[in-house]
């Protein structure tokens, strides 16, 4: 098998065996090799075949079925994330607009607060001291 085939059974070998706990028996069921068909006779003595895959055990079937149903969950699951985060993003836009409002309201408060300071202080300064 050439690199990437060889690693492509090993991967389906792990697969299997965490779905079955078999995984050599059935990666060796996976990755047999195709029978060598004789060349046909040409004509019409022959129907043409139809391309069939190979029969699966029941085992690899369930174990097929039982990993696109995790694929299925992990599909609804991923979509409900998203849309999660579509929410999360809107309130962060949200937060920064409210924050982004504040910032003058903070400077009209500071300026308000330190206009009233200044009153207080000038009228401080023109009460008469109690030495005079």
């Amino acid at each position: 098998m050439s690199p990437p085939a060889d690693k492509r059974s090993r991967d389906t070998a792990d697969i299997l065996a965490r779905h079955l706990g078999k995984p050599e028996a059935l990666a060796a069921e996976v990755f047999r090799p195709k029978p060598m068909q004789t060349p046909r006779p040409s004509g019409s003595e022959v129907p043409p075949q139809t391309g069939s895959a190979p029969a699966l055990s029941r085992e690899v079937e369930q174990a097929l079925a039982a990993m696109a149903a995790e694929l299925k969950d992990l599909h609804s699951t991923m979509d409900l994330m998203a849309k999660q985060m579509g929410k999360l993003v809107a309130l962060g836009g949200q937060q920064i607009e409210a924050i982004a409002r504040l910032a003058p309201l903070m400077v009209q408060s500071a300026d308000g607060i330190a206009g009233g300071l200044r009153e207080v202080v000038s009228a401080i300064q023109f009460l008469p001291s109690a030495s005079s």
